[in-house]
């Protein structure tokens, strides 16, 4: 099965979060707390480097999980295309889930 599409894009959006998380953590200002809105600090908000690191680990454990799945299940060759499609959609809700944690960041500045 073919992974390169779907591993470029996921390792792109990892660099993306990645760069968006550096650049924000070195804008805000010492002992600020960004808001958390699915409730990862227990009060609602956190320090801005597990708020801001939290989602590119997840998205980097994902990538590694999908690129590896496919060595080592092969009925995962019988519909590619659903795979894929699954991969880049799991991608997609992570991104768009460190899109609100970024959003609360800004919201600090």
């Amino acid at each position: 099965m073919k992974i390169g599409l779907p591993l470029v894009v996921s390792l792109g959006m990892l660099t993306t979060m990645i760069c968006l998380s550096l650049g924000l953590a070195t804008a805000l200002p010492p002992g600020s707390s960004i808001p958390l809105p699915f409730g990862l600090g227990g009060n609602g908000s956190t320090s801005p480097g597990l708020a801001l690191s939290v989602m590119p680990v997840i998205v980097a454990l994902a990538t590694a999980l999908f690129a590896l799945v496919p060595r080592l299940e092969r009925r995962v060759e019988h519909r590619p295309e659903l795979y894929i499609m699954l991969w880049l959609a799991v991608i997609l809700i992570f991104a768009v889930g460190h899109g609100v944690i970024i959003r609360g960041a800004l919201m600090a500045l």
